[in-house]
């Protein structure tokens, strides 16, 4: 492999807001992020708000498409809990 190749590799790897996003926050605070996405009572200005206060910025929309499914390149889809027992 070409060091462009192998150097290539490792800036798509790094980029994105949902890598930045990861590096940022501890793992239990990651997950906790995902649980809110999931739940739907939570509404977005409030999860924005934990966000920025987490000096995390993130667009309304993309935390909008991250909720509907499409999470940012590097981040994990929301955990939804099902209701049904």
């Amino acid at each position: 492999m070409s060091k462009f190749s192998e150097i290539l590799g490792k800036q798509k790897q790094s980029s994105g807001l949902g890598f930045r996003i990861k590096k940022q926050l501890d793992s239990e605070s990651y997950l906790d992020l995902l649980k809110a996405l999931g739940d739907r009572s939570i509404p977005i200005p409030t999860i924005l708000k934990v966000l920025r206060e987490l000096d995390i910025n993130i667009s309304r929309a993309a935390v909008m498409r991250w909720r509907n499914g499409e999470p940012p390149r590097g981040a994990d889809e929301a955990i939804v809990e099902s209701n049904n027992e």
